[in-house]
């Protein structure tokens, strides 16, 4: 990916009001977290090619 847009807050931790590299990164891919084995599994998703 390239020009990926990435936040950062300068407060204590958790009380950040949003996480905008995070949202952006969530909706390209389908995520699978298999919890019993500890794995997480990443595909792209079709908003993948999206604009930012």
């Amino acid at each position: 990916m390239e020009n990926v847009l990435a936040g950062f807050f300068t407060g204590d931790i958790k009380n950040q009001k949003y996480s905008l590299f995070g949202a952006d990164l969530l909706k390209r891919f389908n995520w699978i977290f298999d919890v019993d084995r500890k794995i997480a599994y990443i595909q792209p998703s079709k908003l993948f090619n999206s604009d930012y």
